[in-house]
Order: structure tokens, then C-alpha cells, then sequence
């Protein structure tokens, strides 16, 4: 089934919850309104070309102006970046579907002014030239003073006036757009400080909207323009320019880019995991005592595991698998965390109980009455207890998890919990039986691997003969644990240290970030970085938000009549509005744009509703109908039929009180309005351009207009400020809500914000709440579990789920020191960490539990002594070899957040296990076993001083 699973790389559905407030929305203004365009934007400077002086003549100014261009503006530098321009626009691609079908850029951008003018909404600054290269390369005679004027005289009348209909010093050359919209200065400049300062703009930004569907299939020719854009893109070079660019698709194909590049990562480290697990596990017997190096090499041919390292490495393989099956079979999509970090997390937890049962196996003396199979059943009962308890910690850990809302979090603890749990069921069933069959090979002198083959008869060790002690036991048990726990002043100092550590730890989580950047999501070599600090240091303007307006409730019934005069002054800007309207509310709030994140006044369709009805005559009205007699009598005479025979819709002021429609005329001419095309020598207020998509209405036509119109909902679209990292966009997102919240204080309607970010954003406002939920309830979950599996000792539970709290504190401190922020992969990695940690102070714990010792200090000794070193070898090196090659991955969010924490979790997992933990036990530990010692405990090879025994029982 597993090889059916539908994975995806989509951003929205990595990081947002369909069941989000700001989902929610986006659903509801995509079907609204039409959903937002997809984004081709290329960002150009030009540093090696310095600036310039030039003195500026207009008519319109009191005299010369001396002004400095930046190096963008020199003539030669503006024109390649137009044939850049023109380059791309005139990108085609070919129909997927139709090979023989060619996509032109129009058939994929959007028009505003379709299908009457068959321009893209492209800004830029060569729209105030209407894309025209004769209009840049224009030269003006006779301008004042006798100057003869360039396009920078041009240029300086634009950048701040760039919905001009005429320039009278430029040959009448218009700066407004040929989709007849306004290029705006802060959109298609970038990199200047202010706004009286453009003319310095280091870089200029052309940015095409191209049409967006919510069917995805729709969106197949945009994608197949996109990708020539981008190849057209990675190969343009020019020695005086810089640039970076980005297609709507090119965070989805670098994100699945970045997965392809990762496979080797994961092979590698799991053929690692397969080296020192088979290296690890296999004992030689003789050297050290013999002293013969070819019989030892001969021995190690008997005495190897690599079949079992082997088998226990493939479980973890096919735990994952089985996991991505079964949720593949239940309907559920994996995503790029979950293929990535699954493999690995189930990795470096997955191995550890197979050091337990084999290393258990070999350090015990089989009765010459007693089975190999009878022998294994004895192991598994005495160090079952461990594995369950460690197990189950991780499992319901991972479970709790998944309690998130957070697609992310979500998904990853169902897939990890799922995977260690089938993990879990691999090794105390089949592995059991290859440990078996193993243990009879071993037993008949046969080889690892090939185990038809007999070993020679020099090669046999008898019963009688003794195992040589591990190094690593040699070095914790003589020397690590005389020096940690023999002096009552190092234990005093070990306490102060740690407990000196959990405080800064806790001083410094206030401090932690929050966010993700987006940079960190992509491979390093990935052209969107360069794209992204562009973004940063040159673009002057943030994303657009859209205050959408609900004039009905959920029921249909309306709440918000726009055509009455009560409705208009809950909405409009103008005189004799409410002071608190959607309107005036918003400008506001922009005029204080450091703390509203607004950065300009709305665009108010019902503002320039009110000026487009204004009366001024039968040919210079905005609102004219034909007379009768006329072919199109009663239909709406459009400005550009200048010399119709038409009649103004509103004929006099007196019609019209205080520039404002009555309730009958906004009905009535609202339609026309909507389909109206600006012009630039009649009516600029025509709403087609600006508002065709920003109104959801329904309209009963009449003789002359409409009957009757009914608004449904609408959008007041203005920009917010600057968006430069993760705090930007999430005080951006949080300030719009709040106004949103405080305008429905005044307005009889449901007001929400839309922009394209909020969704990845909304996340973040309650991620404190969300980290402490999740990390409460798995630290919660660690100690019901500790508490049941460790026969109901409260003082032992309560010591294993404190040290697990204080690892998890920790993280969160060197998350501070190492700049990691909060955010769902973070979280993840905490949820992991909780899991992990159980590891490494379950079987002290357990051991210290059952110790028999009269003092705390010698059960302390006994138990860090038997098992500090298992704990080494079978997880700390097991983990940290599993993650080490995390260091080279192509990925920055692998290195950062999987490389970086892994290493911290497992760091302080060791540190605490092997170091605070022994220490708390010597204060603090349970008091000492005195339940009788059964008989069926394993019988213990005591000559090579055992470091097991408190984990046989």
C-alpha cells in the first residue's frame, strides 16, 4: 500500500490547518472572489553602475531641480532591463496536453480590463512609458528653458504622480498603465529610504499577476509558463546586472527538489546504523587471552552478528514503511516532514532494544538442562519490562503529539507513533526468533552469514571459559563512577551546576523566537535564497491584505445594505460618513502604519462609486445610457464612445444631494459601474480595472440599468508595510485581526482579513500555548506510563519524568543559545525529545529500583556502574551515529533543526542520564527492593561483572 501513498509538498498543507480560522477564510474569499494570483516577480540591480546627477526641467515645477539617479536609471542599465522585460513576456511554453498548442504569456496573466483590452497587469516602471521603447528613448525639444527633455523628466513627474493622464513636458506621454491601474512607485521600486527618496531606488521590480484557480488541473498552462519563465531566468546573464526572481511554483518544486537530494543522506545513514550495530553486537571471545590475532579473526566469523544487525536495521526500515502504508490505506497524505525525519527518529530509537536482548544474551550462562530457546524466553522475560517501558514512553509521547492542530506536528506524531509502535512489535516477535536461530548457530561453531559452513575446531570456546570485560564498562564502572559519586562535594556541585543550567534555561525561553524562515525550508543552493534577501533589503512595499466586508449572515438574510444611505455611511470615506466606518477606520490605522503594519489607505469602490455617478453633463458624466432611438437605447454608454448620442444617468445636482446615491440609484447603475473601463481622457474612476473582482453582487436588469442589485460581500484592498522576517509577518497578521475585531464593533457585518500569508502565520500567535499543551501532556504521559511500568513506585516515576522535564527545559535553552526559533518543526523536535530522553533514564531508574544495596549512593554506584556503559554504546552512539550525517545534508532546516537539536537531545540525554540522574538518585532515589528474588532471573556471568543485571531484574 505504502507505494501508493500520496505525499505532498504543498506549503499550505505543511503548515496550515484546514480547519484554521484563517483556512476557513481563505476558503470563503477564494470562492467569493476568485483566488489570489500566482506571483512571478524578478527583483534587478545594477551595483556596479553608479549614480548620476540631472537637472530636471518641467512646466510644473517653480525651476531646474539638480536631482541624483540612482545607477538603475542610467539610459544604457534602464534599457536592458526593458529587453528583460520584453524577454519575458514574450516567453512561451508548450500545452501539456496539446503539444501542438503554444501558451503565450496572455493566455496565463491576468487581465483586468478583459476582454475589452487585452493588457497583463504587469507592474513596473516601464508601464510610465506605456512598455513603449520609443517612449523611453524619446528625446523633447523645446521643453522649458529650451532643455530638451529625456524619460528621467518623465521619470521624475511619475514617481510621484503615477496615475498622470498626460504629461504636457514629455510629448503627452501618460504615466498611468496600459491596463489602465496605477504601476505603484513602492511596488516597482525598491532599496530607497523614504518616500521623497525614490529616485535613488537601487533595484527595480517587475511583477506579473498570472490567473489562479482552486482547481489545480486549471492551473496547468500558468505552471507550463512558469517553468520556461524560470529556465529562461536561470539563464539570462548580463555583467551590470544582478537579479533574483521566483515563480508561484518555486518554493513546491525546490521543496520537492530538496527531498530527491536527501535520499542520500538517508541511505548513508542507515548503512552506518547497519555497520556499528553488526560491529557492535559481535563479541570475540579470545583476544586478549590467547593473544593469537588469526584465531581471533577465525573466532569473529563465529562470534559476529551481522545478520542480526542486519535484520534489526530492515525492521526499522520496514516499521516506517508499514506506517506510511497504513495511513496511505486510510486516506491520509504524507508530507516532506514525515517522509524525511521518520526514517531517521525511528532510526536512531529503533535499535536500542536489540542491544538490549542481544548483549543480555551473551553476558548469560545457559545450564547445561536449559534450551537455547528456553534461555531466550528467560532473557525476554527479565529485560521485556525495560523495552515496554521505554517503548511505551515514545509511543504515547508521539501520540500526544498528534493531539496538535498543527498539520505538521499532527501527522508527524501519528506516522512516528505508529512506526516505533510496529517497531516495537517487530523486535519481541521476529526478532526473537532470528535471536534464536542466531543462538543455535553460534552454539554449532557455524559463521555469520554463512551458516552452512562449520568453523575448524582451534576455534571453539569452551562453557567454561570467561568473556573479557567491555573498555567501555572498564572505563565507566572504574573510573567514571568513583569520580562522580564517591565525594559528597561533587554530588553537591553536580546539583548546583544542573540546577543552575534549568534556571538559566527557564530565564532565556521568554526570549525564543518565534517563526520559521523561509529561506531555512530550502535546499542551500536553492536560487530563492538570493530572492529572498532581496525581498528583504529592497522591497518597499508589504503583501496586500483585503478587508472583506459579509453584507449577509450565514442564513442569507442581509445585514449590511449597501445601497441605503444607514449601509453607505457604515462603509464609505467621503462627507457625512460615520466617523467609525470600514473606511475611515482603515485610513486611520495607516496613518499610524508603525503600529497598524498598514502602509497606505484603502482602495474604496464605493468611494469611487460616488464620484463615477456624479453628475456633469451629458458628455462628461461618468454614468450615460443611449437615448432613445439609439441601436443600444437604455444601455450603458461607455466613456470611450466620446460623440455617442447619450444621456447622463444623474442630470443634476439637485438628483444627486450631497454626492451621494439614493438607495433606487446605487441599485440602479451599480452593474455599469463594475463593468465600466477606465479611459484616460474621459473617466478614470470606471470600476471594471480596480473593482471588477473586489464585489460579489447579484443584479436584475431593468429598461435602463438594473431593477434591482444586491451586494453580497466586498473587499477594501490596501498593503501592509515592509514584511522582513517571521516577527513582521506575524505582527502583520495579528494587528489586521485586531482591526478587523474592533470595526465589527461599529459595523453590522462580519469583517475578516485576508492576505496570501495568514494562513502560514495564524499558527504563531498561539504557538506558546501549543508548545506548553503538547509538552505538558507528553511529560504527563511519561509519568502515568513510568508510574504503571515501574510496579507503581510514585518516587521512581516522579524522578525519571523530573529529569525528563528538566532535558526538555534544557533543549529549550540551547534552542535560545543556538537561534533555533519556535515553530512546528521545533515542536516536533521537542515532542521527539521528550520521547527520547525516557531512554535514557528509564533503565537507570529501573535498575537503581531493583537494586538491593543498603544505601542509596551504592545502588546509585551498582546501577550507573552495570548500565552507564549499555547506555553508551546501545544509545547514545546508536543515536548519534544515526544523526550524524545530518551534518552533510543539502537541506538548512535538516542541518539547523534536525542536526543541531538531534545533537542537543542527545547530548543532554547523556549528560543527564549518566551524570544529574546517578547524583538525584543518591538524594532523592525510592527506597530499596526487599521483594524476594525469584529463581528465574538469569543467571548472570558475574566473572565479567555484568553491567545488565538491574535491566534482567
Amino acid at each position: 500500500v505504502s507505494t501508493q501513498s500520496t505525499g505532498t509538498s504543498a506549503p499550505i498543507d505543511l503548515w496550515s490547518a484546514p480547519q484554521s480560522q484563517t483556512r476557513v477564510e481563505k476558503g470563503k474569499y477564494d470562492a467569493t472572489f476568485v483566488p489570489f494570483y500566482r506571483t512571478t516577480q524578478v527583483i534587478i540591480t545594477a551595483p556596479r553602475a553608479p549614480a548620476f546627477p540631472y537637472t530636471v526641467h518641467r512646466d510644473d515645477l517653480d525651476g531646474p531641480v539638480d536631482q541624483v539617479f540612482s545607477g538603475v536609471f542610467r539610459e544604457d542599465i534602464f534599457m536592458k532591463i526593458y529587453q528583460l522585460q520584453q524577454g519575458i513576456m514574450g516567453i512561451t511554453a508548450k500545452d501539456p496536453s496539446n503539444p501542438n498548442r503554444t501558451i503565450g504569456v496572455k493566455d496565463v496573466c491576468f487581465i483586468p480590463l478583459s476582454p475589452d483590452v487585452q493588457e497583463c497587469a504587469l507592474i513596473s516602471p516601464f508601464q510610465w512609458f506605456q512598455n513603449k521603447e520609443e517612449n523611453i528613448l524619446k528625446k523633447v525639444d523645446g521643453n522649458v528653458n529650451n532643455h530638451t527633455a529625456t524619460f528621467l523628466d518623465h521619470l521624475y513627474k511619475c514617481v510621484s504622480s503615477p496615475l498622470e493622464i498626460a504629461d504636457g513636458s514629455f510629448d503627452s506621454v501618460p504615466c498611468i498603465s496600459t491596463f489602465f491601474g496605477p504601476a505603484p512607485v513602492n511596488v516597482a521600486l525598491g532599496g530607497f529610504s523614504d518616500k521623497n527618496d525614490t529616485l535613488h531606488a537601487e533595484a527595480i521590480v517587475l511583477s506579473l499577476p498570472l490567473n489562479n484557480h482552486d482547481n489545480d488541473s486549471l492551473n496547468a498552462d500558468a505552471k507550463a509558463w512558469e517553468e520556461k519563465f524560470l529556465e529562461y531566468m536561470t539563464g539570462f546573464s548580463d555583467p551590470d546586472l544582478e537579479l533574483a526572481f521566483q515563480a508561484e511554483r518555486s518554493i513546491q518544486d525546490e521543496l520537492e527538489r530538496e527531498a530527491f537530494q536527501d535520499i542520500f543522506t538517508v541511505a548513508l545513514s542507515y548503512f552506518l546504523m547497519f555497520g556499528y550495530v553488526a560491529l557492535m553486537l559481535g563479541k570475540v571471545s579470545c583476544c586478549g587471552e590467547t593473544g593469537v590475532p588469526l584465531y581471533c579473526i577465525r573466532r569473529w566469523f563465529v562470534d559476529a552478528k551481522i545478520s542480526l544487525g542486519l535484520a534489526g536495521v530492515l525492521f526499522v526500515l520496514l516499521s516506517v514503511v508499514c506506517s506510511l502504508g497504513i495511513f496511505s490505506y486510510a486516506g491520509f497524505k504524507s508530507t516532506v516532514i514525515v517522509m524525511e525525519v521518520i526514517p531517521f527518529l525511528v532510526l536512531a530509537v529503533g535499535v536500542d532494544n536489540i542491544f538490549i536482548l542481544v548483549q543480555a544474551l551473551q553476558r548469560d550462562i545457559k545450564t547445561p538442562e536449559e534450551s537455547s530457546n528456553d534461555q531466550i524466553i528467560r532473557i525476554f522475560g527479565s529485560v521485556g519490562p525495560s523495552m515496554l517501558l521505554s517503548a511505551s514512553s515514545e509511543i504515547i509521547a508521539f501520540a500526544c503529539g498528534s493531539l496538535s492542530s498543527q498539520p505538521a506536528v499532527h501527522d508527524f506524531s501519528l506516522y512516528a507513533s505508529v512506526a516505533v509502535a510496529i517497531n516495537f512489535l517487530l523486535q519481541i516477535s521476529v526478532f526473537l526468533v532470528l535471536l534464536a536461530a542466531d543462538r543455535r548457530r553460534e552454539t554449532a561453531e557455524r559463521l555469520d552469514l554463512l551458516c552452512c559452513v562449520t568453523a575448524s575446531p582451534e576455534v571453539h570456546i569452551s562453557p567454561s571459559e570467561t568473556r573479557p570485560r567491555s573498555p567501555l564498562y572498564l572505563l565507566v564502572s572504574r573510573v567514571w563512577v568513583p569520580a562522580l559519586l564517591n565525594t559528597t562535594i561533587m554530588r553537591f556541585l553536580v546539583m548546583s551546576l544542573f540546577g543552575l543550567t534549568f534556571c538559566l534555561s527557564i530565564a532565556a525561553i521568554p526570549h525564543l523566537e518565534i517563526g520559521l524562515d523561509q529561506q531555512l525550508a530550502l535546499p542551500k543552493d536553492s536560487y530563492m535564497g538570493p530572492y529572498f534577501d532581496y525581498l528583504s533589503r529592497y522591497l518597499e512595499v508589504g503583501p496586500p491584505v483585503y478587508f472583506v466586508v459579509e453584507h449577509e449572515d450565514p442564513s442569507g438574510q442581509t445585514v449590511l445594505d449597501a445601497a441605503s444611505i444607514l449601509g453607505q455611511n457604515q462603509l464609505c470615506g467621503v462627507s457625512g460618513c460615520n466617523k467609525d466606518s470600514v473606511i475611515a477606520t482603515i485610513n486611520i490605522y495607516a496613518n499610524i502604519s508603525s503600529y497598524s503594519r498598514l502602509s497606505q489607505p484603502p482602495n474604496s469602490w464605493i468611494d469611487d462609486y460616488f464620484d463615477w455617478l456624479e453628475p456633469a453633463g451629458d458628455t462628461s458624466s461618468c454614468c450615460r445610457y443611449y437615448n432613445e432611438g439609439d441601436p443600444n437605447e437604455g444601455q450603458f454608454c461607455p466613456s470611450s464612445d466620446f460623440g455617442g448620442d447619450c444621456t447622463a444617468c444623474i442630470s443634476s445636482a439637485p438628483e444627486y444631494p450631497h454626492h451621494r446615491p439614493n438607495a433606487e440609484q446605487f441599485q440602479q447603475f451599480f452593474d455599469w459601474y463594475l463593468h465600466d473601463n477606465p479611459t484616460l481622457n474621459y473617466c478614470t474612476k470606471g470600476g471594471h480595472a480596480a473593482y471588477g473582482n473586489g464585489v460579489n453582487y447579484t443584479t436584475i436588469p431593468g429598461k435602463i440599468g438594473a431593477n434591482s442589485t444586491h451586494i453580497r460581500s466586498s473587499y477594501f484592498m490596501t498593503y501592509h508595510t515592509t514584511c522582513r522576517n517571521s516577527s513582521d509577518f506575524i505582527t502583520a497578521y495579528r494587528q489586521a485581526r485586531n482591526l478587523s475585531n474592533l470595526m465589527m464593533e461599529h459595523v453590522n457585518a462580519t469583517i475578516y482579513p485576508y492576505s496570501i500569508f495568514y494562513v502560514y502565520y495564524e499558527m504563531y500567535v498561539g504557538m506558546v500555548n501549543q508548545v506548553a499543551i503538547n509538552l505538558s501532556v507528553c511529560i504527563a504521559a511519561v509519568f502515568l506510563v513510568s508510574f504503571v511500568l515501574l510496579n507503581f513506585n510514585f518516587m521512581a516515576s516522579v524522578i525519571t519524568t523530573t529529569t525528563v522535564l528538566m532535558i526538555t527545559v534544557n533543549m529549550l535553552g540551547m534552542m535560545y543559545v543556538l537561534d533555533i526559533n519556535i515553530n512546528p518543526v521545533s515542536l516536533v523536535n521537542l515532542v521527539m525529545s521528550v520521547g527520547i530522553s525516557v531512554e535514557f533514564c528509564s533503565h537507570i531508574t529501573r535498575s537503581f529500583a531493583l537494586s538491593r544495596q543498603p544505601r542509596r549512593v551504592d545502588r546509585a554506584k551498582e546501577s550507573l556502574a552495570k548500565t552507564g556503559s549499555s547506555v553508551l554504546s546501545g544509545i547514545f552512539m546508536t543515536k548519534l551515529i544515526g544523526i550524524s550525517v545530518l551534518a552533510f545534508a543539502k537541506s538548512q532546516i535538516f542541518e539547523i533543526y534536525y542536526f543541531k537539536m538531534y545533537v542537543c537531545i542527545v547530548g543532554l540525554g547523556m549528560l543527564h542520564g549518566l551524570v544529574f540522574l546517578p547524583v538525584f538518585l543518591t538524594f532523592f532515589g525510592p527506597a530499596r527492593n526487599t521483594i524476594p528474588k525469584s529463581t528465574g532471573f538469569s543467571r548472570i556471568d558475574t566473572s565479567a561483572h555484568d553491567e545488565r543485571e538491574p535491566l534482567l531484574g
